[in-house]
């Protein structure tokens, strides 16, 4: 008798096919990163290799501070970090919150906001710690008196709830403020009505209003999601409580019923049976 020919569940998808880089992203991108990288080692090659690298246009006189201006040519380091930046993504992702993930057995929509978390966590972390070594090494702020710096901190971090979703919206808000401030008002001042891309200026209205756009469409699709979960935990939390409350007043009666039908069954025995299961009772109780 032939057997009949199970198919393959796991069969991998085609190649280039939607599915396929979804979940070979990283490699591929970690491909074209390491072919930029072994380009530098090659005499050939290292040229075009560092423009993906290096800042290209230096405009700093001698003995001055290097000083290097924007240009066409920015765009390929740009690709080329957005590389690294995706492939540190993947490796959070795959040996630190995946890893815990499987320990802590969470739901779907659990993993997904423990993910979202763990990569905005090591998000900020990073941006914090780079923020605080340009601020100390430019000398922003001389002298600094971290004791009290730190104690504040403790006290902040120590305060959540209510304090840090008003934070949030704040936060929200001031970078509506400082968009509009920067590129309405600041990069008005010395603005042109020509696009010059040879020399790598784009301070025109069109691209800052572009700009400004995105920024004020991105906060406010984020202040939308935010406010949304909130309604949501706020309706889930009615829920669980009314439940709650339910299934305590039904506790309550059934825990009645069982009294009174005990106070019937025993009403309805002899009065030296009556009087043994009261003297029975006051024992257990003591």
């Amino acid at each position: 008798m032939v057997k009949p020919v199970r198919k393959n569940s796991n069969k991998n998808p085609p190649v280039f096919s939607h599915e396929f880089i979804i979940q070979n992203h990283a490699d591929i991108v970690s491909c074209v990163a390491m072919v930029i990288v072994v380009g530098l080692m090659v005499q050939a090659t290292s040229p075009i290799a560092s423009i993906f690298i290096t800042l290209q246009h230096n405009v700093t006189e001698a003995g001055e501070i290097p000083l290097y201006s924007p240009g066409i040519k920015d765009w390929a380091a740009v690709f080329f970090y957005s590389l690294i930046c995706i492939v540190v993504h993947a490796i959070i992702q795959e040996y630190v919150l995946d890893k815990v993930s499987k320990r802590l057995h969470l739901s779907k929509s659990k993993l997904a906001i423990f993910t979202n978390s763990g990569q905005l966590a090591v998000f900020y972390l990073a941006s914090t710690v780079w923020g605080f070594d340009i601020v100390i090494r430019e000398q922003y702020i001389p002298d600094v008196n971290f004791e009290p710096i730190c104690k504040k901190l403790q006290y902040l971090f120590s305060v959540t709830g209510l304090i840090s979703k008003v934070v949030l919206i704040f936060s929200r808000l001031g970078s509506i403020i400082l968009a509009v401030l920067t590129l309405w008002f600041g990069l008005a001042q010395g603005e042109q009505q020509e696009l010059d891309i040879q020399a790598g200026y784009y301070n025109i209205p069109a691209i800052r209003l572009a700009i400004l756009g995105g920024i004020l469409a991105l906060q406010v699709y984020l202040t939308f999601n935010f406010i949304n979960q909130e309604l949501a935990q706020i309706a889930k939390n009615k829920e669980t409580s009314g439940a709650t409350v339910i299934a305590k007043s039904k506790q309550r009666k059934d825990k009645n019923k069982k009294h009174k039908k005990s106070t019937n069954e025993e009403s309805d025995l002899p009065e030296v049976d009556q009087n043994t299961n009261k003297n029975l009772r006051k024992q257990k109780i003591k």
